[in-house]
């Protein structure tokens, strides 16, 4: 927390460590609890304070907490800075792990930084702070008893059945991670605040209709095509599909305005990327006075990974103009698609 500062803050810290009666016998928690209550943004103390909907010692990473953060709304542009949500994210990230709020950082080769942990100490703090927002189901009991409405739901992997609380204290729910078989049934539980849902190692076969943003999906062996109006997710910001290895056919996707990256892997069901990828239009042509359409238009990474069984990704269909795929894609990966010899698209 002190990082950089000068003679003053140190002083007003020991004034405040003073006022706890700091020794031996003092709750930890309650000087860990300074350093919350002195980062720099309320909002940086809400994305610290959500991560209480982890498990203890749980591995996060760096990417999917921004996503989450942003579609929890904790993430706004700075336009003096020319930042977008993302950048804020990053930056925010960065201030957590400076202040050891974060710790075992694990970085790839370029030593950019991919997961963390917390220390079970300030773990305990964030679960405190965000006790009566966040609700973890554990085998020893549901916690029927409370009445406040939930904001988090994350149901602990568990052999046994945990029954889920009643109906109603699901009217806020904003973060609903689900795990094993849990029922979804959208006649008992509506979803209309819903922002992050994670369905990550649950057998779920259908979703309610009362949901709208931010997905990601992976080990889904049950997953084998979306739903037509899946394009109609126009607020989708971020996109990975992973593992689902019966998939055959891919969701529209070109014609998303928010779509900011893509994240494809290990399906392989999927052997060629058809027009229909690119969505409506790209399958109509225009008048010869219109500017070339752009697909993608807000995409900027890319990763398409494992791919095994991809031979061939078919370019846009249209008949009398160019159309711009990625027109400010900023980076692609393509790994381990060995078979994949016909790449068709155009790039600005």
């Amino acid at each position: 927390m002190l990082r950089n500062k000068g003679t003053t803050d140190w002083e007003t810290l020991e004034s405040r460590l003073q006022s706890l009666g700091v020794g031996e016998n003092t709750n930890v928690d309650k000087i860990l609890k300074l350093s919350f209550d002195h980062l720099p943004y309320p909002s940086l103390q809400k994305c610290l304070s959500y991560c209480s909907i982890f498990p203890n010692d749980f591995e996060k990473e760096r990417n999917q907490l921004i996503q989450l953060w942003a579609a929890e709304g904790f993430l706004h542009s700075n336009q003096r800075n020319n930042m977008c949500m993302e950048e804020v994210g990053n930056m925010y990230f960065t201030i957590l792990l400076d202040s050891n709020l974060f710790q075992d950082a694990e970085k790839d080769e370029y030593g950019n930084v991919l997961n963390c942990k917390m220390h079970d100490l300030v773990h305990d703090m964030v679960q405190s702070i965000s006790s009566s927002k966040t609700l973890r189901l554990t085998e020893s009991g549901s916690d029927d008893k409370e009445t406040f409405p939930i904001q988090y739901l994350a149901p602990e992997r568990s052999e046994k059945e945990m029954p889920f609380p009643p109906s109603e204290r699901f009217k806020c729910i904003t973060t609903l991670f689900l795990l094993e078989d849990r029922s979804l049934n959208d006649r008992k539980i509506s979803f209309f605040m819903l922002r992050v849902l994670s369905l990550r190692s649950s057998s779920v076969k259908e979703l309610p209709k009362s949901i709208g943003k931010t997905l990601r999906v992976g080990d889904r062996e049950s997953l084998t095509k979306f739903p037509n109006n899946f394009k109609n997710l126009v607020n989708l910001r971020h996109f990975e599909l992973q593992n689902c290895t019966n998939c055959k056919e891919l969701p529209t996707l070109g014609c998303m305005p928010s779509l900011r990256s893509l994240h494809l892997e290990g399906l392989d069901g999927i052997t060629i990327v058809e027009p229909s990828f690119y969505g409506e239009l790209a399958m109509h042509s225009g008048t010869s006075n219109q500017s070339s359409p752009k697909l993608f238009p807000k995409l900027g990474h890319f990763i398409l990974r494992g791919m095994k069984n991809l031979i061939e990704w078919m370019e846009a269909i249209v008949h009398d103009r160019t159309v711009v795929v990625f027109p400010i894609l900023d980076m692609i990966t393509i790994d381990s698609c060995r078979q994949l010899a016909t790449l068709s698209f155009s790039m600005s």
